[in-house]
């Protein structure tokens, strides 16, 4: 699955000032008939040196948090089978970058005003059915 975010940086960010951490948390809402429905949330941490009150430059940090939701599809899945999350991860960032330039002052230069990203989650999910369980596959 592809997410894509934008986070607002108030005070805005002095360009390349930003670091940001990310985790991934996801659980099963509901196992229906053909798929499985996945609910989900893209936690993450951002640092970067803000520009305050268009006067001085301080740390900041910031946590921002986007919801999805996702499909995993597979004919033999019925209503009421039993799964776990085995894996919830970020497979790759495709990009990830200050964003929405400007100015607060003569004097305080090129700011950021936010940071735009995109990143592809990848969701493993294990069958816990007994006779899925001790085959070996």
């Amino acid at each position: 699955m592809i997410l894509e975010q934008s986070t607002q940086l108030v005070p805005p960010a002095k360009p390349g000032s930003t670091h940001v951490e990310k985790e991934v948390l996801a659980e099963i809402e509901k196992v229906c008939d053909g798929f499985i429905v996945i609910g989900g949330l893209l936690r993450k941490w951002i640092s970067y040196t803000a520009f305050e009150d268009c006067r001085c430059f301080t740390q900041r940090s910031i946590i921002d948090e986007k919801p999805f939701q996702c499909l995993i599809e597979r004919k033999d899945i019925k209503e009421g089978d039993s799964f776990s999350i085995k894996k919830a991860d970020i497979a790759c960032e495709v990009s990830s970058e200050e964003a929405n330039f400007g100015e607060c002052s003569k004097s305080s230069g090129v700011l950021a005003y936010s940071f735009k990203e995109k990143d592809v989650i990848h969701i493993c999910v294990e069958d816990q059915r007994e006779e899925y369980k001790n085959q070996s596959h």
